[in-house]
Order: C-alpha cells, then sequence, then structure tokens
C-alpha cells in the first residue's frame, strides 16, 4: 500500500474500505456487536496494539504484508489512523452502508474532532504556498504532526510510554461519537486539558506512593507533562506536583467519568509504580486503594496486571532499551505474587481439576521424560486455562482479544500441583513455596 509515502491514508482507507467488503459488512457489525459497548471494544481491540502503552506493536485489523521497513513514525501514525477508523466503524458502520460514505464520513469526524481539541490543526489545511489542502490531504498532516517522535531513549520506562497520551484522545473521541453534537465538541477542549492534568496528578501519586520520587519518575512525569501541551500557567501548576507531595486524598477525578478513563489511568499508574525497581507492599497498596478511589473493582486491578504482563511478554524482545530486562522480571514477580496468593486460597480445588483432566496428567507427565511438540504444549495451555476458569477469581484470565502464554501459566503454577508424585502437597509445603517466590 505504500503507507510510507505520501498520499498514505487516501491508500489506507481504500484497503479498509475493501476489507470490509471481503469480509461482509453485517459479518464485520456482528463482531463488534459482540463487545459490551463502544469502551470495552476500544480496550479490548486496541490494548493488544501497544498504543495504550506508547509502544506501537501490531494492528487490531488492518492486514499488511510486512512492516520491515517501516520507521516508527511511519508505524505509529498508521497504528493511530487505523485505532480512530476502528472508533468511527463501531459508531457508523451499518451493513445497510456504502462502506465508501461509511468511511468518508469517518474521515470527516476525525478532521472535525481533531480542529476542535487542537486549533491550530487549522493552519495545516493550506501549504507552505497558501494553496488550500483537500480534507484528506490535511487530515494525512494532522497525523503526521500528531506523531511526535523521541529518539533519545535514555530510559526503559520513559520510551515505554512513547506517545501514549494519544490514545486519551482516542477515548474522548469515542465520547463525542455518542453525541457528535457541536455543542458536545465546543467543550470538548477544556474537557481534554482536564483530564491531561488528571493523568498527570495520577502519575505524580503513583510516584509519590513510597514517600520519594525517584530519577525514572521524574523523567517518566515530565515526559507526560510536555507530551500534555498544556498552557503555560498550568504547567507550572503541573510541575509543583514535583516538588509537594501529590496524595491520594488530593487527586480531583472528577471530570473522569467513563469506565475507559479509569482504566486508563489506571494502568499508567501500574506502570509508574514499576519503573524503577520492584514495588513495595506501600505501593502496592496504593494501587488497590487507587482503584477504589476511580470507582473500579478490585478485579479491574487484577486484569490490568496480567493484561500488562502479557503485553510486556509478548514485546520484550523489542522492548530492549537498557532496562527492558529487569522492567519484564518486575512486572512478572509482582503479577505471579498476587496470583499465587489466589492460587493458595482456591489450592484444593485447583489441584483436583488437574487430577480429573486425565489429558492434562498425560501431557505434564510425558514432558518429565521427553520434549513435547509445540502442538502438545498448546494443548497443556488451554487445559491449564480450563482449570483457572472453574475458579471465579481467574476469569480475569478470559480476556477477549488475548490469550496468557504458556511460560506465565507454567511460572503461575507450583511446579509441585503439576506432577502426579506431588499432588498431595500440603499447605505447609505451599507456604514455603509461595515465601519462596516472592
Amino acid at each position: 500500500m505504500r503507507l510510507q509515502e505520501k498520499g498514505w491514508l487516501k491508500r489506507y482507507l481504500q484497503n479498509r474500505r475493501e476489507q470490509i467488503l471481503a469480509s461482509g459488512a453485517g459479518n464485520v457489525r456482528a463482531r463488534m456487536d459482540a463487545y459490551l459497548g463502544s469502551e470495552d471494544y476500544l480496550y479490548r481491540t486496541l490494548q493488544p496494539t501497544g498504543l495504550i502503552y506508547g509502544y506501537p506493536s501490531g494492528f487490531p485489523d488492518l492486514i499488511i504484508r510486512s512492516t520491515k521497513n517501516w520507521s516508527t513514525k511511519t508505524y505509529t501514525r498508521v497504528l493511530l489512523a487505523e485505532s480512530y477508523f476502528n472508533v468511527g466503524l463501531y459508531h457508523l458502520l451499518d451493513p445497510g452502508k456504502d462502506p465508501e460514505a461509511v468511511s468518508q464520513e469517518i474521515a470527516s469526524d476525525i478532521r472535525a474532532f481533531s480542529l476542535a481539541v487542537q486549533p491550530r490543526h487549522d493552519q495545516q489545511g493550506r501549504t507552505v504556498l497558501g494553496a488550500r489542502r483537500q480534507p484528506l490531504d490535511q487530515l494525512e498532516y494532522i497525523f503526521e504532526n500528531r506523531v511526535l517522535i523521541r529518539n533519545d531513549w535514555r530510559n526503559f520506562w520513559t520510551s515505554f510510554f512513547h506517545n501514549s497520551l494519544v490514545f486519551l484522545d482516542l477515548i474522548l473521541f469515542n465520547h463525542w461519537m455518542n453525541d457528535r453534537s457541536e455543542e458536545a465538541l465546543t467543550l470538548m477542549r477544556d474537557y481534554r486539558q482536564k483530564l491531561r492534568m488528571s493523568v498527570l496528578q495520577v502519575i505524580a501519586a503513583s510516584a509519590w506512593a513510597d514517600g520519594e520520587i525517584n530519577a525514572e519518575e521524574r523523567e517518566l512525569f515530565y515526559y507526560f507533562k510536555e507530551s500534555a501541551d498544556l498552557p503555560e500557567r498550568i504547567r507550572k501548576t503541573a510541575e509543583q506536583y514535583l516538588t509537594t507531595e501529590v496524595t491520594l486524598d488530593q487527586l480531583d477525578l472528577g471530570q473522569v467519568s467513563t469506565w475507559l478513563q479509569q482504566k486508563y489511568l489506571l494502568e499508567l499508574a501500574i506502570l509508574t509504580t514499576l519503573s524503577h525497581q520492584l514495588k513495595t507492599r506501600v505501593e502496592t497498596e496504593f494501587l488497590s486503594q487507587l482503584t477504589a478511589k476511580l470507582g473500579l473493582a478490585q478485579t479491574e486491578l487484577d486484569q490490568s496486571l496480567v493484561v500488562i504482563e502479557e503485553f510486556v511478554a509478548k514485546n520484550r524482545g523489542q522492548l530492549h532499551y537498557l532496562q527492558g530486562r529487569q522492567a519484564y522480571q518486575q512486572v512478572s514477580n509482582m503479577l505471579l505474587f498476587q496470583m499465587r496468593q489466589e492460587l493458595r486460597k482456591n489450592q484444593k480445588r485447583i489441584q483436583r481439576e488437574i487430577r480429573e483432566s486425565k489429558e492434562l496428567v498425560h501431557l505434564l507427565t510425558k514432558s518429565t521424560r521427553e520434549e513435547l511438540s509445540p502442538e502438545e504444549w498448546e494443548r497443556v495451555r488451554r487445559q491449564l486455562l480450563d482449570v483457572l476458569r472453574t475458579v471465579p477469581a481467574f476469569t480475569i484470565f478470559i480476556l477477549p482479544g488475548g490469550s496468557v502464554t504458556l511460560p506465565i501459566l507454567l511460572k503461575l503454577f507450583p511446579k509441585s500441583w503439576l506432577f502426579p508424585s506431588s499432588f498431595g502437597l500440603d499447605e505447609e509445603d505451599l507456604d514455603a513455596e509461595l515465601a519462596g517466590n516472592k
């Protein structure tokens, strides 16, 4: 599709129209309707792409033969366009509509939203010679300038958050698509600014959770502050968050009004607490209290821990900026400790489920004598997931659009539970094994 060249947006939209026609608009609509709503669809579809964390690593639906020679800027701008397009599809796709008309309407809505929240983009409606750009060309130019690339990868965590604030705009675009009135569009710019301040407050409070802010947390905060594109007066207010401790009680979350906004802030807080050393019990308690303050159930925190673990696990080969390996281990240890505590509470039930799964027992026993094939290991993974699904606390593993990898599952279960010779493990042995894996 030559998405690296000028005119890429027009070619992208043509490709997406062809994909809808090939799949059938009715089938695409039915797949989207299987989600619980537009926010559930947006989160489940885009979370695996990494855009929420500022690290583009995949596309939700776009079929690309190869991205081998793509720059980070190209990858991010195409993912951003794809993300906006998916939001628009959710709200506008109707089997009775022509996909050509739908894509044009989506492009028009994206342009209107972008110009409303960042009026200076309207200046990009003309070339340097003063000629008026066509609407699609202007939107392409907006995408080009919306993706700001930072190249001094000094710290793993600031690179991990790279460009992540564009996800907040997607949340707001989805919010507006539920209304699409001129009045809502007029109010969007001020609302967007307040939400960005909430992001900075939550990051600061997360950094202060253990009583001090270290160099990594400070750099991360400054990166977000620069990305927030705030007026000078408000920027100075935000800078005070690093010099005066921000507590949970001081957080102003009154404008955080939707589930996806709450989820986004929670996951940024999780990643902030992981920006240096393995987080302390104080920080663990902070995340639990923040979850409640945001109005989310504690299972939402568990779910976010799982998906962040999955994302880092899948991308750790590419996240090689200095601290990548250490950061992955931090996420992994944190998740395993919490999940193992849940395992202990349901020990008898889980061990019984393992014993009653004859295929699982057979494969695990076989693995002690010889190497299993990839197909056999996949059967082990599915069987272990089936075991976890029998316990309500582990329904977080049933995530639309994602899956839990086998290495994570094997690390999650105490080894003594997975092999026939140790099915009779008692409580004292389990306590010792859990203590050894903290």
